[in-house]
């Protein structure tokens, strides 16, 4: 049975397990990296410690398991996705954004699905032909 992997942003992680969202979710989620199904970007991890602190607890917590270290190889096409498609994804040095659209092509032969709920992140996956899912689609497809 093929079981999706995701490669989340901080919008989908600040939705589906932010301040006023259960615990259980987060329960969920450190399951889904004990069964190496979910990564976030390191660029991820800390827009997301700034934002919720029991993300940022969490992330620093299971970093080695969960946390996509940047490359010159994971992220050869970062200067092409942040010129070709800075209306979509903004143009912040050091977001996450573009960084998770290259990570999805460099490792899409590992089935990764980018688990977003950032239009802008949505509108690149479309045009690049990436996968995609949003925080309510991913609660559906995980039985959230």
């Amino acid at each position: 049975m093929f079981l999706p992997r995701y490669l989340a942003d901080t919008s989908a992680l600040l939705n589906l397990v932010g301040i006023s969202k259960s615990p259980l979710r987060l329960k969920n989620l450190t399951s889904l990296l004990s069964q190496d199904r979910l990564k976030i970007p390191e660029a991820v991890a800390r827009e997301i410690r700034k934002k919720d602190d029991r993300l940022k607890i969490w992330a620093d917590r299971h970093k080695t398991r969960c946390v996509l270290r940047a490359t010159n190889e994971n992220i050869a096409e970062l200067s092409r996705i942040s010129r070709d498609y800075k209306r979509y994804l903004g143009d912040r040095v050091g977001a996450g954004d573009p960084i998770v659209i290259c990570m999805a092509m460099y490792y899409r032969e590992s089935w990764f699905l980018v688990l977003t709920d950032d239009g802008g992140i949505q509108a690149v996956c479309v045009l690049e032909k990436i996968p995609y899912v949003t925080s309510s689609a991913f609660c559906r497809l995980e039985g959230l």
